[in-house]
Formats: structure tokens, C-alpha cells, sequence
């Protein structure tokens, strides 16, 4: 779940913007073979989500581009997490070369 539905003071929130985030979360565990945030309870794991921030392996060879498209993807505010259709058109990891 992305940060904003840890947040008890959270009113509604974008299932759209809740989607790029699971996006994130799946590429993630896809390039690092590992989930981005962890902890050993359900409770803990919110707090870890709201609070630390991605960290991303150096033993990987992983490009710059494709870091900072992750980095997009797992945004904490869902108000500056991009939408779909910005990152298919601007991002440089997803052009078409």
C-alpha cells in the first residue's frame, strides 16, 4: 500500500496514483530480486513505508535512468508522483529508442 493510505489522517486518495506506486513496488522487486520496504509486522511496515526512504543496492548494475524512474514510481506524496501517461512521454529510462 503506497504512504498515503498508512496515513490515518488521510481522507480519500487516488486509486490511479495508488497504482503508479504499486508499479514501483513490482519493478523493484523485479531489478533487485527484493521488496524496497520491509518489516516484520504489518504495523511496522507502514511506518517503514512512510518514513525511510528507497535504497537501492549497489552490488546491482542498474543505469541511472531506470533508478530515477523508480524513484518517481515510489514517491511518497501521491501529489508529485507522476501519472502514466507523463512518464511514457518524458521519462528517458521509457523512451523509444
Amino acid at each position: 500500500m503506497p504512504p498515503e493510505c498508512w496515513n490515518y489522517e488521510t481522507k480519500k486518495f487516488s486509486g490511479v496514483k495508488a497504482d503508479i506506486w504499486a508499479l514501483g513496488i513490482t519493478l523493484y522487486a523485479i531489478v533487485y530480486n527484493k521488496m524496497p520496504f520491509w518489516a516484520d509486522s504489518e504495523l511496522e511496515l507502514g511506518n517503514v513505508i512512510m518514513t525511510e526512504e528507497v535504497n537501492f543496492q549497489q552490488s546491482r548494475d542498474v543505469s541511472l535512468e531506470l533508478k530515477q524512474l523508480l524513484k518517481k514510481l515510489l514517491t511518497k506524496d501521491p501529489n508529485e508522483r507522476p501519472h502514466l501517461m507523463e512518464l511514457l512521454q518524458n521519462d528517458p529510462f521509457l523512451e523509444k529508442k
